[in-house]
């Protein structure tokens, strides 16, 4: 099951990952959210059953950091959204930025940038991750 809820978070374009993905309405979440109910079919549980083990399990290679939504995509490790734990609100201009608009002329993370917009914990997480490839 493992390989299969795998193949929903990494081949969205193949015809049976769209066809799963409509029939269970998993949206586009990267990791897509599905409720079990007792009359689910053995793919659906087992899709449901793998989704926290794969989850847990991803990582994000943000390459050069121009795909990557910084706000809006979970590609800090076990913080979900950084929307969701910003430290005030982000300016609604700013929350489709990409992760590479964040770093510094030297490509190092521009940390003075982000310490009014996101808590110590998660700065301190995001000095363990490196900074775009430009």
């Amino acid at each position: 099951m493992m390989k299969i809820g795998w193949s929903l978070y990494t081949k969205k374009d193949d015809l049976w990952i769209l066809v799963i993905r409509s029939k269970y309405k998993c949206e586009n979440d990267i990791v897509p959210l599905m409720n079990s109910k007792r009359s689910d079919s053995n793919l659906r549980r087992g899709i449901y059953s793998s989704r926290e083990n794969v989850q847990n399990n991803l990582a994000w290679n943000i390459g050069d950091g121009t795909s990557v939504d910084f706000w809006k995509h979970e590609w800090v490790p076990f913080r979900g959204k950084l929307l969701g734990i910003a430290s005030c609100p982000i300016p609604v201009d700013r929350v489709s930025n990409k992760v590479c608009l964040y770093t510094n002329q030297n490509g190092e993370w521009n940390l003075k940038q982000l310490q009014s917009l996101l808590p110590t914990q998660v700065l301190d997480i995001l000095r363990t991750i490196p900074p775009p490839i430009a």
